[in-house]
């Protein structure tokens, strides 16, 4: 056994498996938690899914030496991908849980998605039935996210440098300037809404 090997033969194999029975027992045998991917898996597919037709019609994208080109559904699976990956260089994303951190990515893309169709929703009462999250329980995510996208003075490029490889549809190279603003007016947009439903109501909220 490898293990009493290594451990110089200060214990025994029984005394080695017995140990890992009691770790293994007072961790109620959870050693694994979903990751990020997985969550991506899961709400990339129902993100794909909604805006199928939008995503269907729009025209595939020519990268950078102009021969190569990646379809838009193929784009959206490498940015989720690409957004998720450039959380795990900073510690503050470690108060967000990995389902938050896809699902702030996905309101990203459905941003951008908007400024190609006004039909697009940020966050549908789909996604909310489906993830468990309103918007507000992403805005948080989704601004240090457009932080960490719009940073400057970048110490750690090496996720950078990946999606900006043509195997990965150069989607690093993208410019997400204009997503703040579209998110924004959304909320703007979404508050008055609230306010005129409540007026309409009579009801007041303090």
């Amino acid at each position: 056994m490898d293990f009493v090997h290594i451990a110089d033969k200060a214990y025994t194999r029984e005394q080695i498996l017995g140990m890992e029975g009691i770790v293994l027992n007072a961790l109620k045998f959870e050693l694994t938690m979903p990751s990020m991917l997985r969550f991506a898996e899961r709400y990339g597919a129902l993100s794909k899914f909604e805006n199928r037709q939008l995503l269907g019609n729009m025209n595939e994208i020519v990268l950078s030496d102009g021969v190569t080109s990646i379809t838009a559904e193929k784009c959206f699976d490498f940015t989720l991908q690409y957004l998720c990956e450039l959380t795990l260089q900073e510690y503050k994303y470690l108060i967000f849980a990995p389902s938050q951190i896809v699902c702030a990515a996905s309101v990203i893309l459905h941003a951008s998605l908007s400024q190609h169709s006004n039909t697009i929703d940020l966050w549908s009462p789909f996604m909310i039935e489906q993830t468990h999250y309103y918007l507000s329980d992403l805005l948080s995510c989704v601004n240090e996210l457009l932080i960490s996208l719009s940073a400057t003075n970048i110490k750690y490029r090496a996720v950078r440098k990946k999606f900006g490889q043509k195997k990965w549809g150069e989607v690093s190279k993208q410019t997400f300037a204009q997503i703040k603003k579209v998110i924004d007016q959304h909320q703007l947009e979404s508050n008055s809404a609230n306010e005129s439903f409540n007026a309409a109501d009579g009801t007041v909220f303090q």
